[in-house]
């Protein structure tokens, strides 16, 4: 699990970042949230579902990684992405946002050093962020703008009532299972909405959300081909995670963006 440690320039001053080489922080994740801006690169790769917050009563947005908890069934054994597209969860790595908007590192993944060593990226200069890990957080604030933008029109989707449980059947061996705890859209009620209703969730985005998860659920069976072909990943020791960082050859831009100097919210790599 992450442990994430906000990020102070006073206590911080000298410490520095390693850019991760693998994907091996997401090898548990089975699902993970998305974002209405990246939909189309993750339609064609990634199966949708929402998933209900039982404390807030709302449901949110995620693309399917696996159909069994703890194995994320698009890395290789080598720990490398093996679809096209990498969603935006994971492309601002080791970093992220608190609930206060400050951005916080993960102590623990091997890619955080106190001080600044041969390889490393220094976190803050002449006590600001420095270049780079500022436009790590410009990246975060704009998912995160992107994300909220996403909840308005899932939101929309729950109130029209078109969000419903959604049992996904799938065979791992030779029994078929059904795997509980998503939701879809149900396609009776969408075409039964009364005209204004269907038009304003038209006119918000929220109805092309909701066609978009309708045609992303034959994923589930790239899933089970996946979950059949692919044997299980393990996860790499904390040790070795770091040294694949330390032989930092590629351009940081690589990770965060297409390589523009503003780092503008691009969800095309």
């Amino acid at each position: 699990m992450p442990r994430w440690m906000p990020l102070d320039p006073v206590t911080h001053a000298e410490a520095g970042w390693f850019k991760f080489r693998d994907y091996s922080f997401a090898a548990r994740d089975h699902l993970i949230p998305v974002a209405m801006a990246e939909i189309t690169q993750v339609l064609p790769w990634y199966p949708l579902a929402f998933v209900h917050n039982d404390q807030a009563d709302r449901y949110h947005l995620v693309a399917l990684l696996s159909l069994q908890p703890g194995r994320n069934l698009y890395l290789s054994p080598e720990f490398k992405w093996t679809a096209p597209y990498v969603p935006s969860h994971y492309r601002g790595y080791p970093f992220a946002l608190n609930a206060e908007g400050q951005l916080c590192i993960d102590a623990d993944s091997g890619l955080f050093n106190d001080s600044q060593s041969i390889g490393t990226q220094p976190i803050f200069e002449n006590g600001e962020l420095a270049v780079l890990t500022a436009k790590v957080k410009q990246f975060h604030e704009q998912r995160q703008q992107a994300l909220t933008t996403t909840q308005k029109l899932v939101d929309q989707l729950h109130q029209a009532g078109l969000i419903t449980p959604w049992a996904i059947q799938w065979k791992p061996k030779d029994k078929v299972q059904t795997l509980k705890g998503f939701c879809g859209i149900d396609e009776e009620q969408l075409r039964h909405l009364a005209p204004e209703q269907f038009a304003e969730l038209a006119r918000t985005g929220a109805l092309g959300l909701a066609y978009v998860q309708l045609f992303s659920r034959p994923r589930i069976g790239d899933l089970q081909f996946r979950h059949q072909r692919q044997p299980p990943t393990g996860k790499a020791p904390q040790s070795e995670r770091h040294l694949h960082a330390v032989e930092q050859t590629d351009s940081l831009d690589d990770v965060f963006g297409e390589g523009d100097d503003d780092l503008e919210f691009d969800f095309d790599r």
